[in-house]
């Protein structure tokens, strides 16, 4: 018989405490240059977090987050996210997030913008995306 270590996971918003102290088997989160997986003995870990889709698994269930930039911190079998924003799935409403995503997409095909408002408009697409993603995903 296989004995799993299991990781505390903490999900941290300057709002709100999304997870704290969940124990689970795995987990996979965005970090800025990509995504990274973490089981239990990984090293140590302190980096930035990008715009993406957080998920762990917790026995044989999935739960998924979206999460919009931060830092995350992993030491001794504990990983600490803290996040500009996050959302669960049933915060999102899929409907009313592609209808601005089409307003935002109209926005960066017909206007003219400088770069700063260029760079917003197109993070602001990302996260909308990424909240779809995992609406959809926790579907399943």
């Amino acid at each position: 018989m296989k004995i799993e270590t299991l990781l505390l996971l903490n999900i941290i918003t300057p709002t709100r405490k999304l997870v704290e102290g969940k124990k689970v088997a795995e987990i996979v989160f965005p970090a800025a240059r990509g995504e990274i997986g973490l089981l239990s003995g990984h090293l140590p870990f302190l980096g930035f977090l990008g715009i993406g889709h957080l998920h762990y698994k917790v026995e044989d269930q999935v739960f998924h987050t979206a999460i919009r930039n931060g830092f995350a911190e992993f030491h001794e079998d504990q990983l600490t996210v803290l996040a500009e924003e996050a959302a669960l799935p049933n915060e999102i409403d899929p409907h009313t997030l592609r209808e601005e995503l089409v307003r935002i997409e109209h926005r960066l095909g017909t206007e003219v913008l400088d770069e700063t408002a260029f760079a917003a408009l197109s993070e602001e697409r990302r996260w909308l995306s990424i909240q779809i993603d995992v609406s959809i995903a926790a579907s399943y």
